[in-house]
């Protein structure tokens, strides 16, 4: 009889440690990223370390191939432009919508860019009228200078996305069917661009930034500092979550993760200091395009500067979606509409301010590509959609709105990265990356319904 008592008191042990758990986990969007991020990559790093002999035996273990440096710089660099995009998908999920368009508005935008830096306003003006039309309006083709195609560039993404969710909260149509409408109308004006095989292609000498190196060494210590200085309202916020115990796991990666990405521009900051301190005599000349996506040469691999813009970007928007009213007013827009409208909220402002963030986000992922590769396809971007969705996904936001994670989307972004670059790395056909992927975000959607249903 006392044995059975026994055992009955440690199952009820056990089951409300587990109880236990699982709340603490279900406050945690980013909970399920991290496991799912952890699982995969130590799958890689078995995989890819194992020795086999001729006959096909496993023989012994070697450095894994995924942790090499080229590796892992693959698995980042190729990520940004999915990442970035995916910061603006995630607000716009959490508020209960989707986008289907991004991978057309990334292509258009990009090419947006490339015309107004090589062809001018003139060449932006051809993409809508002939080309007999602009010349009898004198309009010129003089190259723009990169800040200002920039500029034209992220406008053109904002009001491409003011218009999908004007047309969303106007016709009350789903947006999965508006933006799918829009992915094949934004895809059309490229493909008539440059019809066929052709391509965009930036032909213009480099556009130069000219810096002292006092300048260079005070920028890049300054944005060390300034992010410091913004990240330490969240460093505050969640270490006082994190004390109280409401909430372990969320608090615990975020302040990781802050940590992570100041240590990384500190060390950034003091190599450039090395550099450049050196010799203050010589001006420093800055491509525009490597200021948007070069090569960072002080790393090992192939790093690019796309990489500190995401993780830049994913910074600011966590905090402001964690920590400001147009972040709750995301949250709750997409959790109850009813009860946000209640509270005041402005629920059609909040979508429309949303989509207008996600168009701005896949113009800037476009100006990165177009910098990375200074040509623009016909094709350029498409299918960064689904991708980008099944990221955010995996990374713990519900498709239903009103729950999710910035860092989460991150880490589901280098998931995808790592099954895309792992895959190769085991001679695996990559026609099975999406299959993996789309196996991934279902068993992600079971669990964080289910996460989600305890609380």
């Amino acid at each position: 009889m006392a044995r059975e008592v026994s055992l009955t008191s440690e199952r009820k042990g056990i089951g409300l440690y587990w109880e236990v758990l699982r709340e603490r986990v279900s406050r945690s969007p980013e909970a399920g990223a991290v496991f799912g991020f952890v699982a995969v990559l130590l799958f890689f790093v078995i995989a890819t370390g194992l020795q086999y002999d001729a006959q096909g035996n496993i023989i012994g273990m070697r450095s894994p191939q995924i942790l090499d440096a080229r590796s892992v710089s693959s698995v980042v660099s190729n990520a940004t432009s999915y990442g970035i995009i995916a910061v603006g998908v995630t607000i716009l999920m959490i508020a209960g919508e989707f986008d289907l368009s991004v991978g057309s508005m990334l292509g258009f935008t990009a090419l947006v860019f490339i015309i107004g830096a090589d062809r001018g306003l003139g060449g932006l003006v051809q993409m809508l009228l002939p080309q007999d039309a602009v010349q009898s309006l004198g309009i010129s083709y003089a190259p723009l200078p990169g800040l200002v195609a920039a500029a034209i560039a992220l406008l053109t993404g904002a009001v491409m996305g003011l218009l999908n969710g004007l047309m969303v909260i106007s016709t009350r149509i789903p947006s999965f069917i508006v933006t799918l409408g829009t992915l094949y109308i934004y895809r059309a004006f490229v493909l008539n661009t440059i019809p066929g095989g052709a391509i965009a292609r930036y032909l213009q000498p480099p556009i130069i930034v000219q810096l002292h190196p006092l300048v260079v060494i005070g920028l890049a210590i300054g944005a060390v500092a300034l992010v410091a200085f913004f990240s330490w309202p969240a460093v505050k916020f969640n270490l006082k979550k994190y004390r109280s115990g409401n909430g372990t796991f969320g608090p615990a990666i975020r302040l990781g993760l802050i940590g992570v990405v100041i240590l990384a521009g500190a060390v950034i900051a003091v190599s450039i200091f090395l550099q450049y301190i050196g010799d203050l005599n010589n001006i420093v000349e800055v491509p525009f395009f490597t200021l948007l996506n070069g090569q960072l040469r002080d790393l090992p691999g192939n790093y690019l500067a796309s990489i500190l813009w995401w993780f830049l970007l994913a910074a600011v928007f966590t905090v402001a979606l964690n920590q400001t009213r147009f972040g709750n007013a995301v949250f709750a827009t997409g959790g109850n509409p009813g009860a946000a409208r209640a509270q005041g909220i402005n629920v059609r402002r909040v979508k429309v301010m949303a989509f207008m963030l996600s168009g701005t986000l896949a113009a800037v992922a476009g100006l990165m590509e177009a910098a990375r590769f200074t040509v623009v396809e016909p094709l350029r971007g498409q299918g960064y959609e689904l991708d980008v969705i099944a990221a955010v996904v995996i990374g713990g936001t519900l498709l239903t709105g009103g729950y999710g994670s910035i860092i989460g989307s991150v880490l589901g972004v280098l998931i995808s990265g790592i099954l895309r670059t792992g895959l190769v790395l085991i001679n695996v056909d990559t026609n099975w990356f999406r299959g993996v992927l789309g196996a991934i975000m279902i068993g992600a959607v079971v669990i964080n319904t289910n996460i989600r249903r305890q609380r």
